[in-house]
């Protein structure tokens, strides 16, 4: 479990598929990055709810060579 890290957590980057998500929201977290074909809706509402940050659907490593160009 993520509340088990000692130390702060910045953000959960996210490899495994959409049905292993929901409880991810309730974890103590300020932002999540779902990789490309990860997304779940009830994630995002709960996400936001939290006041989590949320990127679903991307790519980190992509989104960062763009930002590179």
């Amino acid at each position: 479990m993520l509340a088990d890290v000692p130390e702060p957590i910045d953000i959960v980057d996210i490899f495994r598929s959409s049905q292993h998500l929901p409880g991810i929201g309730d974890e103590p977290i300020q932002a999540v990055w779902e990789q490309l074909g990860v997304d779940h809706n009830d994630v995002r509402q709960k996400a936001e709810a939290a006041g989590i940050d949320l990127v679903m659907n991307q790519c980190m490593k992509v989104e960062l060579m763009c930002l590179s160009r």
